[in-house]
């Protein structure tokens, strides 16, 4: 939305009479990604530097982070970061391990499903058992013949099992999370000490980003209907209004 608000003064910004508002409303394409013209334009420069700048220049400061984390993509569509491979040669080992048990148990649910011919067993989960093998009740007669298998759940529709490798499987997974929480700790609190001793940087960040918010929505709600645009006139002895 802000985005949106910022765009709608691009094509006016030249017009504004206030630096500080054709600073506002610049603000986060420069901040962003300043170009080497950008840089060189003396009108752009002094927003990016101190002590008189309205802003940082943060390209330098946020490189660092983006070779850091990279964004992985799980279940219900939601993305939790994970370290850049390189950065420690632990983490990538056990990284791999997780992957690799992720991908054995895909797989054990694909011979499930080849195995009782159902393509609508599925993996559920409860405070108890991470993955139990979910199986309508129609293709449950089967899987009550095999010692492999034991119930855990009885639902209206469906049963859940589980078996002696499924639990191998979800517990050795268990085991990575827990060592690659423990060694990626550190990386984390590096991380958000580096992040919190440029908190100033960021602080100057929001301060513009609200006031940019702030003044694109009064400017938006001025220009519609049924609202009042006042002309503001320079200061005088004697105040006065005039209604037209």
């Amino acid at each position: 939305m802000l985005d949106l608000k910022v765009s709608l003064f691009e094509h006016q910004k030249h017009e504004f009479r206030s630096n500080r508002l054709r600073q506002l409303v610049t603000f986060k394409n420069v901040a962003e990604a300043p170009s080497e013209e950008d840089i060189n334009n003396e009108d752009l420069r002094y927003k990016l530097e101190e002590p008189d700048g309205l802003f940082h220049n943060f390209s330098p400061i946020l490189k660092p982070f983006s070779a850091c984390i990279e964004w992985e993509k799980v279940e219900n569509d939601r993305f939790m970061p994970r370290p850049m491979e390189g950065m420690d040669t632990e983490i990538d080992e056990i990284l791999a391990n997780m992957d690799k048990i992720k991908l054995d148990l895909n797989n054990y649910l694909g011979l499930q499903r080849k195995m009782f011919q159902c393509d609508k067993i599925i993996y559920a989960s409860n405070r108890k058992y991470r993955y139990q093998l979910e199986i309508p009740n129609e293709y449950c007669e089967k899987i009550d013949e095999c010692d492999e298998f034991f119930i855990t759940a009885r639902l209206k529709h469906c049963k859940r099992y589980l078996s002696s490798e499924l639990t191998n499987l979800t517990t050795a997974l268990s085991n990575e999370e827990l060592m690659y929480k423990a060694r990626v700790s550190p990386l984390i609190r590096d991380m958000f000490e580096r992040f919190y001793h440029n908190r100033d940087h960021w602080s100057s960040a929001v301060k513009c980003l609200a006031e940019v918010d702030a003044l694109c929505a009064l400017a938006i709600a001025s220009n519609g209907q049924n609202m009042v645009k006042p002309i503001v006139h320079p200061m005088s002895e004697e105040p006065f209004m005039h209604i037209t």
